[in-house]
């Protein structure tokens, strides 16, 4: 070629299709380079797998907040005390939670008394130590590689949580409940799942979503259904409330005429939780239901222009009136209650209330609902 040409030289990446770098084609090109798997097959990885670890972690589906806290854990580089007086500042390796051990890692997650009973109430603790690994950073690893995808986004959820609290008792001074730190994991992967429209209803194994589950600490939760009884042209509606301990302390059942539309039916039960909240004065509540619509129409922003719009607005209206709320979703196994009060509203022909004491007819459904929540 000639040697005319005055352009300066310049840098390019050949990596990519228009010369610049980008931290994405780095890790590609070093993945396909063979660099990698020199660690990849180390001890920091079980039998030898650590490509197929990482990968699986970086699918789970949840926020990437939760999936990089998980790969630090996995890499044991937060800064527990143990990390840190290894680094060489001078702190009381004590845990903060339990007082007892040395805070470690694997003691944070696996061997702390609050994290036992984390997993014990969320039913993961016979799969977890079902496994043996000889630190956590390959517990966790093995974890990831065996777990199914429920468990794991569970798990995932729940050891930051478990970070998370850690961190409250030692800034502010501020214990939470271990039921509450179960409760939130739940809420959390519902509500992206609602926000992500993964579906909810077409999974059939049981799982965590089939039991009811109390609300959080100073809250009551009122769980709604409908049921429809066509030979009628009638509606049941039910709502039952509890409290974060599980104790009864309301239930409605009505029947309504006129109608059998299914989403109407869940409408109108939820739009009666409300107006039981506010006759019962409540000021926090939680709201619970088995119908994924319903669900996301009201927490969806934006007005609805569909035949159920107006009752809909209203019910928005409404909730604007209490000074916190939340709505979630459960499969309906578990609830069932308010299940049994929609279908009791087929034997009364007015509005029914019960205050504090239960009827006979519902309390085989509660005890089993108190017994799957402990």
């Amino acid at each position: 070629m000639s040697g005319k040409r005055n352009e300066r030289d310049s840098w390019l990446w050949h990596y990519t299709r228009d010369g610049c770098y980008s931290v994405k084609s780095m890790y590609h090109s070093i993945l396909g380079s063979g660099l990698c798997k020199e660690a990849s097959n180390c001890e920091g990885s079980p039998s030898g797998s650590g490509s197929k670890v990482w990968e699986k972690l970086w699918k789970i589906k949840l926020p990437n907040k939760f999936k990089h806290h998980l790969w630090r854990l996995a890499n044991d580089s937060l800064p527990s005390l143990d990390n840190l007086r290894r680094r060489g500042l001078q702190v009381d390796g004590s845990c903060p939670v339990c007082g007892i051990e040395t805070e470690n890692q694997f003691h944070l997650l696996f061997d702390c008394v609050v994290a036992v009973q984390v997993w014990t109430l969320s039913f993961l603790s016979s799969k977890i130590h079902g496994l043996n690994q000889p630190n956590a950073g390959n517990w966790i690893q093995e974890i990831i590689l065996t777990f199914g995808d429920e468990d794991l986004e569970r798990f995932t959820v729940l050891c930051w949580l478990l970070w998370q609290s850690r961190n409250k008792l030692v800034h502010e001074r501020v214990r939470d409940d271990t039921l509450d730190l179960v409760n939130s994991a739940q809420k959390i992967i519902h509500d992206f799942q609602l926000v992500t429209g993964r579906s909810l209803i077409n999974q059939e194994s049981p799982n965590f979503d089939d039991r009811w589950c109390p609300p959080a600490v100073n809250r009551v939760k009122f769980n709604f259904d409908g049921a429809v009884f066509s030979e009628l042209r009638d509606i049941g509606l039910g709502v039952v409330v509890r409290d974060h301990m599980g104790k009864f302390l309301a239930a409605l059942s009505e029947r309504c005429n006129g109608f059998v539309d299914p989403l109407l039916t869940e409408l109108f039960s939820l739009k009666n939780s409300i107006w039981l909240a506010k006759r019962l004065r409540y000021r926090d509540i939680s709201l619970e239901g088995d119908s994924v619509q319903v669900v996301k129409m009201v927490n969806r922003d934006g007005e609805d222009f569909s035949q159920s719009g107006l009752l809909l607005k209203e019910i928005k209206d409404e909730l604007r009136q209490f000074r916190s709320w939340d709505i979630g979703w459960l499969r309906r196994k578990g609830n069932r209650v308010a299940h049994a009060f929609a279908r009791y509203a087929k034997s009364v022909e007015q509005l029914q209330i019960w205050h504090d004491a239960p009827p006979d007819f519902i309390m085989d459904e509660l005890s089993f609902d108190e017994h799957a929540s402990i």
